[in-house]
């Protein structure tokens, strides 16, 4: 289904929301608005059976999208999709059961996934926005090739785990800031670029089994 607002009107929703079909909660109006306005979730989002629905959000070039709460922790969405913000924080972990989406967002502003981030698949595009991935715990199961050109930050404390299960590609952000302990199952970790400096805000440890580690530009310490 489709959740929509025909003016420049924000949606919020205070308490828990579960969807029973795939849905869309769009302030656009169908693109008819490009600007949209802010979609605030206060609390959790979930699907109503596991890896059973999924969830399209779009702000628009001018509206943020703010979830506090957990996506995911009673039944996991199939996908969720971000398709246009003006910048997004998910505050609590962000589960899918097929994968998350970050289509679009404002050049520059961030998408930020604050808690744990666990999904099979982890897509995104070459656009300008910036992407942090925060959590405690990360674990993405397929190879993952962050495309986005604004800077990416994979982990903000040495305690942080991210495991990439099928592999880390990150050649195309403007820089990729980086810490706490980075795994694969026998799969290749491939930072940084001639464009793409790789900046270490703190410790890094990373095993990768019988797959490569490559910097393909320069690693600066903190």
């Amino acid at each position: 289904g489709s959740v929509r607002t025909s003016g420049p009107n924000s949606m919020v929703f205070a308490d828990d929301v579960v969807v029973t079909a795939n849905t869309s909660f769009d302030t656009t109006n169908n693109g008819g608005l490009a600007s949209g306005a802010n979609i605030t979730f206060g609390k959790t989002l979930n699907g109503s059976a596991n890896n059973g629905q999924s969830v399209t959000l779009n702000a628009g070039t001018a509206g943020v999208v703010s979830v506090a709460g957990s996506i995911g922790n009673a039944n996991t969405l199939s996908t969720l999709t971000l398709t246009q913000s003006n910048g997004a924080t998910f505050s609590g972990p962000v589960a899918t059961g097929t994968s998350v989406v970050l289509t679009s967002t404002a050049d520059g502003q961030v998408i930020r996934f604050a808690g744990n981030l666990t999904t099979p698949i982890l897509t995104t595009t070459n656009r300008a926005y910036a992407l942090e991935i925060l959590g405690t715990t990360t674990t993405i199961t397929n190879a993952t090739n962050f495309l986005n050109t604004g800077a990416l930050t994979l982990g903000d404390a040495v305690g942080d785990t991210l495991n990439f299960t099928g592999g880390l590609t990150a050649t195309s952000a403007s820089v990729v800031n980086m810490a706490g302990t980075f795994n694969t199952t026998n799969s290749a970790i491939v930072l940084g670029s001639g464009t793409t400096p790789v900046q270490l805000t703190a410790n890094v440890k990373m095993g990768t089994g019988t797959g490569h580690v490559t910097f393909g530009g320069l690693l600066n310490g903190n």
